[in-house]
């Protein structure tokens, strides 16, 4: 009987790793995607725009939750002279996300 138990255990452990690792798939591909929408805003291109979505993705590692990210963004476009509301970056987040999220489970 413990065997079963053992084995569900596993089990549920080994889902949970499998979710986990979606969930930063997810969340790293919608970070990239985010990035990318940013960058095409400034007009940035080639290897400046990667590089743009390289500093935007690692600005969301600085504290948990997508603030950070969204902080980064605002002062970018600040200095350029780009207005932007946090409701505007917040929603198209959320759309990269399901976009995200798509073609991950189409891989």
């Amino acid at each position: 009987m413990n065997e079963v138990f053992e084995d569900r255990k596993k089990g549920f452990e080994k889902k949970y790793e499998l979710d986990k690792d979606l969930e930063f798939r997810v969340l790293a591909r919608r970070d990239k995607l985010f990035g990318a929408w940013l960058a095409e805003i400034q007009g940035l291109s080639g290897e400046e725009a990667q590089e743009y979505v390289r500093h935007i993705a690692q600005s969301n590692f600085k504290e948990p939750g997508d603030q950070d990210m969204f902080d980064q963004a605002l002062s970018d476009f600040s200095s350029k002279g780009i207005s932007m509301s946090i409701s505007e970056l917040q929603e198209k987040l959320s759309l990269f996300f399901h976009e995200a999220k798509k073609q991950i489970d189409e891989e």
